[in-house]
C-alpha cells in the first residue's frame, strides 16, 4: 500500500473496505461453485486498531440493504481495546503528559495526524503537517516516513522508544496557533464510532484496564453510548503487568481465548 495515502482509523473507509472484502469473498465462492452450508455464520473481530475497524464494519453492515445483510449471516462482532474515539484518545495523551507519563506507542501520534491530513485535505489546506512536530521528532525522520508511507511500525517504535508527547509535538507551535490544534481535534471527532447509531447484531466489547496504549476511556464511552439489547456483557481484563505495551498485548491474547470458545 506504499503508493496509497494512509487513512489510519478512518472509520468510514475501513468499515466499507472490510465489508466489501467479505461480500467479494461470498461472490467468489458462488462463482466457483464452492459450497457453503445454508446455516453458515460470519464473525467480525479485531483488536486495537482492528477493534475500531470491527465496530466500523458493524456500522457499515447496518447501512446495507436488508437482502445484502441477510447474505452475510453475521452472527457476532468482537471489539477489543479499540480507539473508538480518536479525539478522546488524543486528549487522554495530553492529560497523561501533565501527569508525567510517557507514550507506550509514540508513533500513533503522527500516524493519526497524518491520517487527518489524508482524510480531510480541504479542511487542512494551508496547514503544514511538519509544523506539528518538534525539531527532534523531525530529525528522526519518523513523521516524514509516516507521511510518505514508507516505514514499518517496528522501526518507528525503536526510534521513539520512551518518547514523551512533548518530545514529539511542537507545543510552541500549537500554543502560537491553537486554532490548528482545535481544527485537528474537531476532525478527529468526526471519526467517533460511539455516537449516531446503535448495534443491531450481537456485540461484545473487551478492554484492558489499564491499557497503556488505548485508553480505557474508549471502552467507557462505547459502552455508555451503544449499550442496548444486542450488546453482551463486556469483558474487563485486568493486566498482570505494569508495562503499558504489555498490558495492550496481553489483552489481545485474552480476547482471542474468548473468540475461540465462541467460534
Amino acid at each position: 500500500s506504499s503508493s496509497h495515502p494512509d487513512l489510519y482509523l478512518n472509520a468510514e473507509v475501513h468499515g466499507r473496505t472490510s465489508v466489501d472484502a467479505l461480500l467479494t469473498l461470498l461472490d467468489y465462492a458462488k462463482q466457483k461453485n464452492l459450497s457453503l452450508a445454508s446455516d453458515y455464520k460470519t464473525y467480525i473481530l479485531g483488536y486495537s486498531q482492528g477493534g475500531a475497524v470491527s465496530l466500523a464494519s458493524l456500522r457499515r453492515v447496518q447501512q446495507l440493504d436488508a437482502y445484502t445483510q441477510k447474505r452475510l449471516h453475521l452472527e457476532k462482532v468482537f471489539c477489543g481495546d479499540g480507539p473508538y474515539d480518536l479525539r478522546l484518545t488524543f486528549e487522554t495523551y495530553l492529560k497523561d503528559l501533565e501527569l508525567g507519563k510517557d507514550l507506550a506507542l509514540a508513533s500513533v501520534v503522527p500516524t493519526v495526524i497524518n491520517s487527518m491530513f489524508n482524510s480531510y485535505p480541504n479542511e487542512l489546506k494551508g496547514v503544514r503537517y511538519e509544523d506539528f512536530f518538534t525539531p527532534w521528532a523531525l530529525r528522526t525522520g519518523v513523521p516524514q516516513a509516516i507521511r510518505q508511507n514508507r516505514e514499518g511500525i517496528i522501526d518507528m517504535m525503536v526510534k521513539w522508544s520512551g518518547a514523551s508527547l512533548d518530545k514529539i509535538l511542537n507545543f510552541d507551535y500549537l500554543n502560537a496557533h491553537p486554532e490548528h490544534l482545535d481544527l485537528l481535534l474537531k476532525l478527529m471527532d468526526r471519526q467517533n464510532l460511539c455516537k449516531g447509531w446503535m448495534p443491531k447484531y450481537r456485540l461484545k466489547l473487551l478492554h484492558s484496564n489499564p491499557d497503556g496504549v488505548v485508553p480505557f476511556a474508549n471502552f467507557e464511552e462505547a459502552y455508555a453510548n451503544l449499550r442496548n439489547g444486542y450488546m453482551e456483557t463486556p469483558t474487563i481484563i485486568t493486566p498482570k503487568t505494569n508495562n503499558a505495551l504489555l498490558q495492550h498485548i496481553g489483552g489481545m491474547l485474552e480476547m482471542m481465548e474468548e473468540v475461540f470458545k465462541e467460534i
